[in-house]
């Protein structure tokens, strides 16, 4: 096992400590797109670090479904039992070396999450229009980001093989097997951790992603390839607190 799947490996080990929430993420699509690190590097607060693939960065979208969503020992709230969400992600080193992931948005239905989230985790939650729509072999999400109406996707997924976990080593195990998130609140690193059992996935056939979100939130300029595309059902997560160093 290489260093750096060694480290994300280790931090799949359920902390010894009461989950402060518990939330179930569903229907996830992950689009990766590669960049040169010298482009992404500049759009990483310090301290944290750009992680890198085999001198590559990411920048993953990655539209889901978010149920469940309750405080730990209690049942989820009527409002919050079914939303959307879909987020635009790269991967970090924090101080101490430890991968994560960054979020530089996450577009959401749900205007009690988004204030939650804001507050509790320091995360750029945004108000969203987002759908879902699923057949018995295929889901097409679509967004549209509710101040920025130029910011918008449309995907669709053919859902005809099965999901397994990543073989260790693999970039998708790399991509996919973050336990730990970065954000900022008052200034100061806040770093979340979560746990779930390792994602099953497939590289879905003749995958569409057509979006202008990234570009939007990020600057970048507009591409349409994707490096790695590939569908998970879901996991059943628990959220740790946060904590602030």
């Amino acid at each position: 096992m290489n260093d750096d799947c060694q480290a994300l490996a280790q931090l799949q080990i359920r902390p010894n400590q009461r989950p402060f929430m518990r939330q179930s993420w569903q229907n996830l699509a992950f689009f990766h797109r590669k960049f040169d690190p010298d482009i992404i590097a500049p759009l990483i607060p310090k301290p944290l670090t750009l992680h890198t693939h085999q001198n590559n960065a990411y920048i993953g979208f990655v539209p889901f479904v978010m149920a469940n969503v309750r405080l730990a020992g209690l049942p989820p709230l009527p409002s919050q039992r079914r939303f959307l969400e879909t987020n635009i992600r790269t991967y970090v080193l924090d101080p101490e070396g430890r991968p994560g992931v960054y979020f530089f948005s996450l577009d959401c239905t749900d205007p009690l999450s988004i204030a939650f989230a804001r507050s509790q985790f320091g995360l750029n939650y945004l108000s969203a229009h987002l759908t879902i729509n699923q057949t018995q072999d295929q889901i097409t999400y679509a967004g549209t980001r509710t101040h920025h109406p130029q910011a918008a996707y449309r995907a669709t997924i053919h859902i005809n093989q099965e999901a397994t976990p990543a073989p260790i080593n693999s970039l998708e195990f790399w991509l996919l097997e973050r336990y730990l998130l970065f954000a900022f609140r008052k200034g100061k690193l806040l770093t979340g951790q979560v746990h779930h059992n390792p994602y099953k996935i497939f590289a879905p056939a003749n995958p569409i992603c057509l979006e202008s979100m990234i570009s939007a939130t990020t600057h970048l300029p507009h591409h349409t390839h994707w490096d790695s595309i590939l569908y998970s059902p879901g996991v059943d997560v628990e959220v740790f607190r946060p904590i602030l160093t």
